[in-house]
């Protein structure tokens, strides 16, 4: 009896380590009409190695626009200390600054994200 049961043990091994290998990413994937030039596999991996906490707020998700044809909404830092991925959200801004525009972004071949600010109207710029 034994050694059925150590046998049995033995096999659910790797299907528990399996089951361990799923990441919980802190955004979702939103398409819009039509994808250019990348898969929803490639976006999760180049959108994961990224860092876009600074956009990341306590309470609310956030919606950020890819010129590419799809959207990023992260999730609310609460939500990812619910889920265990980060310590603690008090640290994150609940909202932004008042007349901020989140830029729109674009998703390069390499998989570099780049951000595109609209200008303000009447903003002197102070150079050196």
């Amino acid at each position: 009896m034994t050694k059925r049961f150590l046998f049995i043990l033995v096999l659910l091994i790797p299907i528990a380590v399996f089951c361990q290998n799923g990441t919980i990413k802190g955004f979702e994937y939103h398409p819009r009409t039509n994808v250019t030039g990348f898969t929803q596999t490639q976006i999760d991996t180049f959108i994961s190695k990224c860092n876009l906490e600074i956009y990341r707020l306590r309470d609310g998700r956030t919606t950020l626009e890819f010129d590419n044809g799809f959207d990023i909404v992260l999730l609310s830092a609460n939500e990812l200390a619910h889920l265990g991925l980060i310590p603690d959200g008090s640290s994150y801004p609940a909202a932004y600054p008042a007349h901020y525009q989140i830029p729109v972004f674009h998703l390069t071949p390499q998989g570099w994200v780049m951000a595109a600010y609209s200008s303000v109207n009447g903003a002197k710029y102070k150079g050196r």
